[in-house]
């Protein structure tokens, strides 16, 4: 997305403003929706992002739900689960449930679904998350199911109850290759229905008066249609919103979002969701920057950082500072020991102890969606000698990077890959793998014990342990969350929580 300059915005806001009033569409009972990136699926297997997830959970269901409030799981597809042994989960399945086409759902659908989901010729690119947890699926009747694992995983039934979404068997089994069902006929169990979909068009959506809601959390469709459309460009979107082209601007900066609201026909909505944006730094020396392996360094570079200031001035709004590399929806998330204060003094006297009285250089590598809190922070750190050049890649060029263990110091974003556990969190950080520049035996070791102690108390007292460890060694500073932002006609209604744990949930939107 282009960000405009808050004069140019304003002069556009004081042109449209006069040219055309906002019209919505709730005489039409279509909300008109506005996404950065196309959409080119319905399934998060085939395009993980926000933007996918959000429509995914208006057209198919999952075994459960996540209630976000109780952080406890709730029935969707399945209405009741227990644990045979340490390593099998049973489901049993809810009766009278259809397909959008009419066809029953069975057993054979979550089976066929989950088969394929294990199967190694499946390639997906979070395929891990399911491969690692499950080792096969079985079918003991129409209505009842078992899951299996290799061994106890801590965070199983989160992963069940975020992004597995069940396809049916009867249309998924004939697409070869299996991503074009949900491109050419998704067909789901959801609070809607896609009437199309398109990369260029975008996609639109159909309340479907045959879903039955499992309970409260998940609740039927309230607005008729939800036409999903792709505007990468900002000045585009803002003349959309102002004109009544639009209802909602989703994932609007800053200084964009609060112009827009000062308009009387337009609210600002800042949900919370999961995003995390934090500072990494190369504790293992895996990069070849010797300055980062000191602790002394490490934790002057953490009181340079005046992260209120992030959140108040830089990060989108409604963004707050956490301690830990989580947010208070997850299960396990806790810390005792915070990161330091902002101290600047302290700061230039520890890099001094540690070596480097005139400071040293550093590469700074920003994920999309950070550049503006990495340009900033590397601002911040100048001020102790540290000379911050900063350097702006894609997800393909970080990934690169990453694997290849060049990154002094990443500025990126964190959503614990949409599944509200710290369980995963610390298998992509500090398990070990291409995402961990710490290397700490303890963490890793810790990180095992915890994901396979079935107890959640105990294990989740070894996470705050673990991030307790994290502050102490100044491996990595969580800077602010990241909100998603929305403007929208006020005629929509959007409660605070509409991302919940995990993406736009577009059922749970109404008319005013």
């Amino acid at each position: 997305m282009r960000v405009m300059t808050g004069a140019a915005l304003a002069a556009l806001i004081a042109g449209l403003a006069t040219a055309m009033p906002a019209y919505a569409q709730k005489a039409k009972d279509t909300l008109r929706f506005a996404f950065i990136d196309p959409i080119s699926t319905t399934a998060d297997y085939f395009d993980a992002k926000p933007e996918t997830v959000g429509v995914e959970r208006s057209i198919y269901s999952t075994l459960l739900d996540f209630d976000p409030e109780s952080r406890t799981f709730k029935p969707d597809l399945a209405v009741s689960w227990k644990r045979i042994n340490p390593t099998t989960l049973e489901f049993k399945l809810r009766k009278g449930v259809t397909w959008q086409d009419g066809h029953p759902f069975t057993a054979d659908d979550v089976v066929a679904t989950v088969s394929w989901l294990l199967d190694p010729k499946t390639k997906l690119r979070f395929g891990y998350v399911y491969t690692s947890r499950f080792s096969k699926i079985e079918k003991v009747d129409d209505y009842t199911v078992r899951l299996h694992e290799p061994h106890p995983v801590i965070d199983d039934l989160v992963a069940v109850s975020t992004n597995m979404i069940i396809f049916p068997k009867h249309l998924f089994e004939k697409y070869e290759p299996r991503a074009n069902f949900a491109r050419e006929q998704p067909i789901g169990t959801g609070p809607y229905k896609a009437v199309f979909v398109s990369p260029s068009k975008g996609i639109m959506l159909e309340k479907w008066d045959g879903f039955v809601s499992p309970g409260p959390w998940r609740p039927a469709a309230s607005i008729g249609k939800v036409e999903i459309l792709p505007i990468p460009d900002l000045q585009t979107a803002t003349a959309q919103l102002m004109t009544g082209g639009l209802e909602v601007m989703h994932d609007v900066p800053r200084d964009q979002a609060t112009q827009l609201a000062s308009d009387p026909r337009f609210a600002l909505t800042s949900a919370p969701g999961l995003n995390v944006i934090y500072m990494e730094m190369d504790a293992a020396g895996r990069s070849g920057n010797k300055a980062l392996t000191s602790l002394k360094v490490r934790r002057a570079m953490e009181m340079a950082v005046d992260r209120a200031s992030l959140a108040k001035n830089v990060a989108p709004v409604g963004a707050t500072v956490p301690n830990a590399l989580c947010v208070p929806v997850m299960v396990g998330c806790g810390v005792d020991n915070a990161p330091p204060a902002f101290d600047l003094a302290a700061a230039k006297k520890l890099v001094a102890e540690a070596g480097y009285p005139n400071g040293f250089d550093v590469d700074i590598i920003s994920q999309p969606g950070t550049e503006q809190i990495a340009e900033a922070l590397a601002g911040q750190l100048r001020r102790i000698g540290v000379r911050a050049k900063v350097e702006n890649l894609t997800f393909a060029g970080f990934r690169a990077r990453q694997v290849a263990g060049k990154i002094e110091i990443l500025v990126g974003q964190w959503d614990a890959a949409g599944r509200p556990h710290v369980a995963g969190t610390f298998a992509y950080l500090w398990g070990g793998g291409p995402g961990d520049y710490a290397r700490d035996e303890t963490l890793i070791k810790l990180g095992k014990e915890a994901s396979s102690e079935r107890d959640q108390a105990k294990s989740d007292a070894i996470y705050r342990k673990m991030f307790d460890r994290i502050n102490d060694k100044a491996y990595l500073l969580p800077l602010t969350t990241f909100p998603a932002v929305f403007v929208h006609n006020k005629d929509v209604w959007m409660p605070k929580d509409v991302t919940g744990a995990l993406a736009t949930d577009f059922f749970r939107m109404k008319w005013q």
